[in-house]
Protein backbone atom coordinates (compact mmCIF):
# COMPACT_ATOMS: atom_id res chain seq x y z
CA UNK A 1 0.00 0.00 0.00
CA UNK A 2 1.43 3.85 -1.26
CA UNK A 3 0.22 6.73 0.23
CA UNK A 4 1.26 9.45 -1.67
CA UNK A 5 1.66 12.97 0.10
CA UNK A 6 -0.94 14.86 -1.45
CA UNK A 7 -2.31 17.35 1.23
CA UNK A 8 -5.86 18.19 -1.66
CA UNK A 9 -6.80 14.60 -1.41
CA UNK A 10 -6.69 14.77 2.73
CA UNK A 11 -8.99 17.92 2.59
CA UNK A 12 -11.63 15.89 0.97
CA UNK A 13 -11.87 13.68 4.47
CA UNK A 14 -14.26 14.71 6.31
CA UNK A 15 -12.67 17.00 9.63
CA UNK A 16 -14.50 14.35 12.11
CA UNK A 17 -12.30 11.57 10.66
CA UNK A 18 -8.92 12.87 10.33
CA UNK A 19 -9.31 12.09 14.34
CA UNK A 20 -10.16 8.81 14.20
CA UNK A 21 -7.44 5.79 14.38
CA UNK A 22 -6.53 4.65 10.83
CA UNK A 23 -5.04 1.14 10.69
CA UNK A 24 -3.27 1.10 7.09
CA UNK A 25 -2.57 -2.43 6.40
CA UNK A 26 -0.74 -4.66 4.08
CA UNK A 27 -2.46 -7.31 5.78
CA UNK A 28 -4.74 -7.07 7.83
CA UNK A 29 -5.74 -4.76 11.19
CA UNK A 30 -3.48 -4.39 14.53
CA UNK A 31 -4.23 -3.58 18.08
CA UNK A 32 -2.77 -0.69 19.79
CA UNK A 33 0.90 -0.13 21.12
CA UNK A 34 2.62 -3.50 22.62
CA UNK A 35 2.40 -2.79 26.40
CA UNK A 36 5.69 -2.21 28.14
CA UNK A 37 6.65 -1.97 32.12
CA UNK A 38 9.62 -0.03 31.82
CA UNK A 39 10.44 3.12 29.45
CA UNK A 40 13.86 4.51 28.76
CA UNK A 41 14.24 7.66 27.57
CA UNK A 42 16.97 8.94 25.48
CA UNK A 43 17.72 12.90 25.17
CA UNK A 44 18.97 13.89 21.52
CA UNK A 45 20.80 17.77 21.69
CA UNK A 46 23.36 19.92 23.13
CA UNK A 47 25.01 20.44 24.99
CA UNK A 48 26.70 16.98 25.28
CA UNK A 49 26.84 17.12 29.51
CA UNK A 50 22.94 17.78 29.45
CA UNK A 51 21.52 14.97 26.97
CA UNK A 52 21.54 11.39 27.13
CA UNK A 53 22.99 11.36 23.08
CA UNK A 54 24.37 14.08 20.67
CA UNK A 55 22.77 12.67 17.22
CA UNK A 56 19.96 10.28 16.18
CA UNK A 57 22.39 8.20 15.11
CA UNK A 58 24.23 7.32 18.95
CA UNK A 59 20.17 7.30 20.16
CA UNK A 60 19.16 4.49 17.95
CA UNK A 61 23.12 2.45 18.49
CA UNK A 62 22.00 2.82 22.45
CA UNK A 63 18.66 1.81 22.20
CA UNK A 64 19.55 -0.93 20.51
CA UNK A 65 21.68 -2.22 23.82
CA UNK A 66 18.53 -2.15 26.15
CA UNK A 67 15.78 -4.83 26.16
CA UNK A 68 13.92 -2.49 27.95
CA UNK A 69 11.12 0.00 25.49
CA UNK A 70 13.04 3.29 24.48
CA UNK A 71 11.61 6.53 23.65
CA UNK A 72 14.34 8.83 21.72
CA UNK A 73 13.36 12.29 22.34
CA UNK A 74 14.82 14.37 19.94
CA UNK A 75 15.38 18.08 21.29
CA UNK A 76 15.60 21.44 19.23
CA UNK A 77 18.62 22.31 19.98
CA UNK A 78 20.38 20.55 17.46
CA UNK A 79 18.92 20.78 13.55
CA UNK A 80 18.09 17.30 11.11
CA UNK A 81 19.31 17.47 7.92
CA UNK A 82 19.82 14.26 5.42
CA UNK A 83 18.05 11.76 7.76
CA UNK A 84 18.01 8.30 6.90
CA UNK A 85 16.83 6.74 10.05
CA UNK A 86 16.93 2.99 9.41
CA UNK A 87 15.69 0.36 11.62
CA UNK A 88 16.17 -3.38 10.71
CA UNK A 89 15.72 -6.97 12.54
CA UNK A 90 14.95 -5.72 15.81
CA UNK A 91 13.85 -8.44 17.57
CA UNK A 92 10.54 -6.78 19.37
CA UNK A 93 11.45 -9.72 22.78
CA UNK A 94 14.99 -8.14 22.97
CA UNK A 95 14.75 -5.01 22.45
CA UNK A 96 11.12 -3.81 23.51
CA UNK A 97 9.17 -1.12 21.61
CA UNK A 98 11.08 2.01 19.95
CA UNK A 99 9.63 5.24 20.31
CA UNK A 100 10.92 8.59 18.17
CA UNK A 101 9.23 11.50 19.38
CA UNK A 102 9.88 15.02 18.94
CA UNK A 103 8.78 18.51 20.00
CA UNK A 104 11.31 18.74 23.17
CA UNK A 105 12.64 22.13 23.58
CA UNK A 106 16.08 20.47 25.51
CA UNK A 107 17.40 17.74 27.35
CA UNK A 108 15.83 18.81 30.41
CA UNK A 109 12.17 19.64 29.06
CA UNK A 110 9.66 17.16 30.71
CA UNK A 111 7.10 17.48 28.20
CA UNK A 112 6.73 18.14 24.66
CA UNK A 113 5.11 20.96 22.35
CA UNK A 114 5.09 21.22 18.53
CA UNK A 115 6.97 18.90 15.93
CA UNK A 116 10.70 18.42 15.18
CA UNK A 117 11.63 17.99 11.71
CA UNK A 118 13.44 15.29 10.07
CA UNK A 119 14.78 16.45 6.75
CA UNK A 120 15.72 13.50 4.83
CA UNK A 121 18.14 13.67 1.77
CA UNK A 122 16.70 13.62 -1.79
CA UNK A 123 18.09 10.00 -2.62
CA UNK A 124 16.49 8.36 0.41
CA UNK A 125 13.72 7.42 3.01
CA UNK A 126 13.85 9.52 5.86
CA UNK A 127 12.58 6.36 7.99
CA UNK A 128 12.92 3.09 7.41
CA UNK A 129 11.79 0.30 9.30
CA UNK A 130 12.50 -3.24 7.63
CA UNK A 131 12.95 -7.24 8.70
CA UNK A 132 14.07 -9.77 7.06
CA UNK A 133 12.52 -12.45 8.70
CA UNK A 134 15.77 -13.10 11.46
CA UNK A 135 13.85 -12.09 14.30
CA UNK A 136 11.37 -14.26 16.17
CA UNK A 137 8.97 -10.86 16.23
CA UNK A 138 8.68 -7.93 14.26
CA UNK A 139 9.70 -4.80 15.75
CA UNK A 140 7.57 -2.08 17.16
CA UNK A 141 7.96 1.51 15.77
CA UNK A 142 6.09 4.76 17.08
CA UNK A 143 6.99 7.95 15.23
CA UNK A 144 5.57 11.22 17.45
CA UNK A 145 5.53 14.89 16.91
CA UNK A 146 7.46 14.52 13.89
CA UNK A 147 7.59 16.67 10.35
CA UNK A 148 8.88 13.85 8.17
CA UNK A 149 9.92 15.92 5.20
CA UNK A 150 12.72 16.39 2.21
CA UNK A 151 13.41 12.83 0.20
CA UNK A 152 11.72 14.26 -2.96
CA UNK A 153 14.08 12.45 -5.79
CA UNK A 154 13.28 9.23 -6.96
CA UNK A 155 10.64 6.72 -7.96
CA UNK A 156 10.87 4.59 -4.39
CA UNK A 157 12.13 7.47 -1.73
CA UNK A 158 9.39 8.47 0.71
CA UNK A 159 8.34 9.57 4.16
CA UNK A 160 8.18 6.32 5.74
CA UNK A 161 8.05 2.62 4.42
CA UNK A 162 7.89 -0.29 6.09
CA UNK A 163 8.36 -4.02 5.42
CA UNK A 164 7.48 -7.44 6.94
CA UNK A 165 6.90 -7.85 9.86
CA UNK A 166 7.43 -5.00 11.28
CA UNK A 167 4.99 -2.19 12.16
CA UNK A 168 4.99 1.51 12.09
CA UNK A 169 2.39 3.96 14.01
CA UNK A 170 2.61 7.41 13.09
CA UNK A 171 1.36 9.74 15.85
CA UNK A 172 0.56 13.46 15.52
CA UNK A 173 2.97 13.79 13.18
CA UNK A 174 3.50 15.47 9.24
CA UNK A 175 4.79 13.67 6.18
CA UNK A 176 4.61 15.85 3.58
CA UNK A 177 7.08 17.13 0.69
CA UNK A 178 8.62 13.60 -0.67
CA UNK A 179 8.70 12.09 -3.44
CA UNK A 180 5.82 9.67 -1.73
CA UNK A 181 4.32 9.58 1.47
CA UNK A 182 4.33 6.49 3.48
CA UNK A 183 4.28 2.75 2.59
CA UNK A 184 3.97 -0.24 4.10
CA UNK A 185 4.42 -3.56 1.83
CA UNK A 186 4.91 -7.46 2.38
CA UNK A 187 2.77 -8.00 5.27
CA UNK A 188 4.14 -4.65 7.44
CA UNK A 189 1.87 -3.10 9.14
CA UNK A 190 1.21 1.02 9.56
CA UNK A 191 -1.14 2.63 11.63
CA UNK A 192 -1.89 6.20 11.44
CA UNK A 193 -3.27 8.18 14.71
CA UNK A 194 -3.77 11.86 14.11
CA UNK A 195 -0.91 11.99 11.49
CA UNK A 196 -1.28 14.06 8.14
CA UNK A 197 0.32 12.28 4.83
Amino acid sequence: MRLQSRRTAFRRVPTALRTVLLVLAAGSCVAGEPASAVLNYIYVGAPAAACTATSLTQALAMAKLTSAADEIRLTRTLAYSNVNLYVQDWDLDDTGVLIVSGGWDDCLDPSSSGETVLSGSPEQVVVEVAESGASSTGIYVVLRDLELTGANTGVSVGGVSVTTPATVRLESSVVHGNEHGAAASQGARLEIDGATV
